[in-house]
């Protein structure tokens, strides 16, 4: 069980990520490509927390970018989201972790 401590610690180290990383997002935005954000229950990287990663599409490559959410449900996760988003879903081909894909 994870105590209050490490907790604030583990948002507060991903606080420090989301800050370095945010001049690849901007570099990111500025690109001419499909955006999308896939959602994960609880990947095995970080096992505490649901997921949103942000990846892109371009020329037919999909790519992971390293931006992401991370929140200890569903509906935090949902609401680190950018506005506007539609859910569509995921696919039964999808890997078991991956919960939706907004767009």
């Amino acid at each position: 069980m994870i105590n209050d401590d490490e907790i604030k610690k583990r948002y507060a180290d991903m606080a420090l990520s989301a800050i370095t990383l945010h001049d690849d997002a901007c570099e990111t935005l500025r690109r001419d490509a499909l955006e999308m954000w896939v959602v994960y229950d609880h990947p095995r990287d970080m096992p505490d927390y649901f997921i949103a990663r942000l990846w892109e599409v371009e020329a037919g490559k999909t790519t992971a970018t390293p931006i992401l959410r991370a929140a200890p449900t569903l509906d935090e996760v949902r609401a680190m989201l950018p506005h506007g988003l539609v859910n569509i879903g995921r696919m039964p081909e999808d890997e078991p972790q991956i919960v939706e894909i907004w767009v």
